[in-house]
């Protein structure tokens, strides 16, 4: 039961940690007027008209303002969840192995730190602040929403390639 909790507790520290590190960059998702999802990644910088992000497979997209109708930040709550449950299920089988249990035991570790990972994702998931920034297209409010964006950004978002300010 002791190791159990402390699975539960290193999993719920290790979900949070994750959940933190990996998405510290500003995670957007990019929607047109239509509401259809155009482009996600991270930003890697912005311009008075447009904004160039980083893309799942490392390659650059500019999207002029003119395009976007709105941007939502953060990662999807399912992110969290299959975060968690992977760290749980990680942590709960490198616990299991080193104790003298047997095979059923051994899996009903796994399955409840895997669903301990879940819930501390979760938990995550939900205490993750998202916004959602309307633009319509309006460069001046696009000057709003990019000043907004770069205070989020760990990285200064208001300077392009070779240090050109935009």
């Amino acid at each position: 039961m002791k190791q159990i909790l402390i699975t539960l507790l290193l999993t719920a520290y290790c979900t949070g940690f994750i959940s933190h590190e990996s998405y510290s960059q500003v995670f957007i998702r990019i929607y047109n007027d239509h509401g259809k999802k155009i482009s996600k990644g991270t930003i890697e910088y912005t311009t008075e008209s447009a904004i160039v992000i980083v893309t799942k497979n490392k390659m650059l997209e500019q999207l002029s303002v003119r395009e976007i109708s709105f941007i939502k930040t953060k990662r999807s709550f399912g992110a969290g969840i299959v975060a968690g449950s992977a760290m749980g299920m990680l942590i709960s089988a490198g616990a299991v192995t080193k104790s003298d249990a047997d095979w059923n035991e051994k899996g009903i570790g796994v399955l409840v730190g895997t669903a301990a990972g879940a819930l501390a994702g979760t938990i995550v998931g939900i205490a993750t602040k998202k916004e959602k920034f309307i633009i319509k297209g309006s460069i001046e409010k696009w000057k709003l929403v990019r000043q907004q964006l770069a205070t989020m950004s760990k990285k200064d978002i208001l300077v392009g390639p070779a240090g050109t300010n935009y």
